[in-house]
């Protein structure tokens, strides 16, 4: 999805008093009106919502009016107008206020009869079945699972319209149809500026022990030709920093400075060349047992490496070795190798992964994501001793772990990757070879959305970034492309909610509405006693006179439901009671006038404060070839909705 929509989606959290959603969907009824100012009538379902058609193509055109083709961008959306259909089959479209932008074809579009949408914001539990699902609408066979986390994974489901074509009353608990949208995970046109703007880091982590001096080689031939490979990279190669630390063991004699088992051999560096020549300067010799320092080496990375902490940028660590890790409570041949780092491998995880203060996205800046590379060749595999196979059994198990990085599910989104490289294999060798330069291509299709197609069901890179942009989901049944359309409920099998419902407003008629409800209320506030208020004819007068004033276009008789008036259109009906004509307004008694008051001063508050949030509201992109002619722009966003009752 474009990023104005997905912040707008889910940039904000407000709790909406005393609201219920307006009855949403509806077969289309045919209201032709003549225009005025050159605009047209709005093609409304038969409960009156306007029908808006969302872009669901990255491919798609339009034709103006004066019939030449211009792009337009894919999860905006528009609205139908009148009459709704040429010769061809297009839709005719517009803006929300009836001002033609032209035709497109239906191919390109999926009409959205209701103002709702899911957020399947809801965090899977582990070991649990918790999840948001889509499924096919005549077989009801499960097309696809979203499923979120507390990194911030995101995903989209616009509610289209009902079922049976009755108005949509609780998607909680009721099926109804949905296009889903995948955020830029699964598009093939990612535009985003956060995305052009994202730079990668990276550091390697080499166990340069003697037991590595058949293999070094090896792996700095790897290391060397995955590096080149980013760095050589129009796309990227201006936004990527490398970063080199070596380990050995305990600190006795491994030749580092004062008898460290660890040192940063290069800082972070956008330099390649200063990089290349640390990795060429990497030598295996020295150390004590078979078990080494991995720890150590990890935390040097990850505290001492020159990360750019909180900037925008991904942040990844390779660790190659080829034997086990000291730590606390890790234990070979029944006995303790503890080791000077005092770490477990539940520690490593916990510094590489900082739960810290801050938004998700934040947070995600800081994370170092582990990848693990065991190295093995001759003894260290079916050897001549069966003490050093079962030493190679515990390093595969502490690999696989750091590489989970914290991780329970199989495809979880931000794990790392796990290989095993035999040096003495050249198949072997080039697939971890292919592993690392298929990690640099999946970041350089970020940039540049040509280079390859994304596959982001194994794509450690794209996990990262969409966990840093705030705008992904993990996925599982990878069946469906960006604008699937199928049907979903908010509820799963077990009634768990599992995804929150939300309804778009626009900020131009969020105005209107608080503005018109104001004149109301600055009426009624001096008028509690009844007898203020019981010549209805007389009430009627001055209101009528203020809502001239102040231009709203608007007049009232005294039957007229004055809610039915001032939020036709909006989405959101506030509690305000079935008696709200002046009529009705006239015989209140005075508690109920009261608390008719309180409802009019809650909503004007709560719409007025959304105003002022200019953060959570986002512009409505306009295509290309078309200018309003006043030069403004349609601003909305996505509120919580909650149903009550009157």
């Amino acid at each position: 999805m474009r990023t104005n929509l997905a912040r707008a989606i889910f940039g904000t959290s407000v709790q909406i008093v005393c609201l219920f959603a307006l009855l949403l969907s509806g077969n289309v009824v045919a209201q032709i009106a003549s225009g005025q100012d050159g605009k047209t009538q709005l093609v409304r379902t038969d409960s009156g919502l306007p029908i808006k058609l969302v872009i669901i193509k990255n491919d798609a055109v339009y034709k103006d009016k004066d019939g030449k083709d211009n792009p337009i961008a894919a999860f905006n959306f528009y609205w139908l107008l009148e009459p709704k259909e040429g010769k061809d089959g297009s839709y005719r479209f517009g803006t929300n206020d009836g001002l033609e932008i032209g035709w497109i074809k239906k191919e390109y579009v999926t009409q959205w009869k209701t103002a709702f949408c899911f957020d399947p914001d809801i965090p899977k539990l582990a070991g649990s079945d918790r999840y948001f699902a889509v499924v096919n609408g005549e077989t009801k066979a499960e097309e696809a699972r979203f499923i979120s986390s507390a990194a911030g994974h995101k995903a989209l489901a616009l509610i289209t319209d009902s079922i049976d074509g009755k108005p949509v009353s609780d998607p909680d608990m009721e099926f109804v149809k949905v296009v889903v949208f995948l955020g830029e995970l699964l598009s093939d046109q990612p535009q985003s500026q956060d995305i052009k703007k994202l730079g990668l880091e990276i550091v390697y982590v080499i166990d340069t022990t003697g037991s590595m001096m058949p293999l070094i080689n090896v792996v700095k031939d790897v290391v060397r030709e995955a590096a080149k490979a980013l760095a050589a990279h129009t796309d990227i190669k201006d936004r990527i920093r490398f970063g080199l630390v070596e380990f050995r063991d305990d600190g006795i004699d491994d030749g580092f400075p004062n008898g460290k088992s660890t040192r940063v051999a290069c800082k972070l560096t956008s330099d390649f060349t200063v990089f290349q020549n640390a990795l060429n300067g990497l030598k295996a010799e020295r150390g004590g047992d078979i078990p080494e320092e991995v720890f150590v080496g990890l935390r040097t990375a990850i505290e001492d490496a020159g990360w750019q902490e909180d900037n925008n940028s991904t942040k990844h660590i390779f660790l190659f070795g080829d034997a086990p890790a000291k730590g606390k409570g890790e234990i070979l041949s029944g006995r303790p190798i503890e080791g000077v780092s005092g770490l477990s491998r539940k520690d490593v995880i916990a510094l590489a992964h900082p739960q810290r203060t801050g938004s998700d996205d934040v947070i995600a800046k800081n994370a170092k994501h582990i990848h693990c590379i065991l190295a093995w060749g001759g003894l260290n595999e079916g050897g001549a001793t069966s003490g050093l196979a079962i030493e190679t059994r515990l390093a595969r198990e502490q690999f696989q772990e750091l590489a989970r990085n914290g991780g329970k599910a199989t495809h979880n989104q931000g794990q790392g990757f796990y290989v095993e490289l035999d040096t003495t294999n050249n198949a072997s060798k080039a697939n971890a070879t292919a592993k690392l330069n298929n990690f640099s291509q999946d970041f350089a299709f970020l940039k540049n959305p040509d280079a390859k197609t994304a596959k982001p069901e194994d794509s450690v890179i794209i996990a990262s970034i969409y966990e840093i942009l705030n705008s992904s989901v993990s996925l599982e049944y990878l069946k469906i492309t960006p604008g699937y359309e199928g049907v979903a409920k908010g509820r799963d099998k077990n009634n768990h909610k599992v995804a929150n419902a939300k309804v778009m407003i626009l900020r131009s008629q969020s105005r209107v509405v608080s503005g018109n409800l104001g004149i109301v209320y600055s009426i009624l506030k001096g008028k509690i006693q009844q007898r203020d208020r019981q010549d209805a004819g007389t009430l009627l007068e001055e209101l009528n006179r203020a809502l001239a004033l102040a231009n709203t276009g608007t007049k009232v008789d005294a039957h007229t439901n004055l809610a039915d008036v001032f939020m036709k259109d909006f989405p959101l009906k506030f509690e305000l009671a079935n008696r709200f004509s002046v009529a009705q307004i006239a015989v209140l008694d005075e508690r109920n006038f009261n608390a008719l008051l309180e409802r009019l001063e809650n909503t004007i508050k709560y719409l007025d404060d959304l105003e002022k949030k200019e953060e959570t509201w986002q512009r409505l992109e306009m295509p290309g070839g078309f200018r309003r002619p006043d030069g403004t722009g349609e601003f909305f966003q996505f509120v919580p909705w909650h149903a009550t009752t009157q």
